[in-house]
Formats: C-alpha cells, structure tokens, sequence
C-alpha cells in the first residue's frame, strides 16, 4: 500500500494498492486512448463538456475549498 500523508500534519489521506508494471502499462494506455478520443471529438462537445464541469465546480465550491486549502 503507498499511503498519502500531508506533509504539514502528517495526516494520512488516503491509501493505494501498489500496482505491477503490467497494470501501470495498461493504465497509462488507457490514458494515451483517452486523449486521442478527446482530440479527435468536435470543439463543440468539449466545450459543452468543460462548461458543464466548471458550472459544478462553481455549485460546489462551498465544499471543495476547504479540501483544496486544508
């Protein structure tokens, strides 16, 4: 397990299994596939797609604040 601690408290933040080359191959492929699929998508559908995220990121900025300066 490689375990994420703040550097500033120490507090743990949470934990992740360790993963084999095999497994950080695939996922970096995957990575690699899902950014040709997003270029290749119209300017339109991307667009529409990052106002949608920035308009939830707004709603809930309430909460995630603190996440994002604790």
């Amino acid at each position: 397990m490689l375990t994420s601690v703040n550097p500033a408290t120490g507090q743990e933040l949470a934990r992740f299994p360790l993963m084999t080359t095999r497994e950080v191959d695939a996922a970096l492929q995957a990575t690699v596939n899902a950014q040709r699929a997003w270029a290749l998508s119209p300017h339109s559908e991307r667009r529409a797609l990052l106002m949608r995220i920035a308009q939830t990121l707004r709603e809930r900025s309430a909460v995630l604040a603190p996440m994002i300066t604790a």
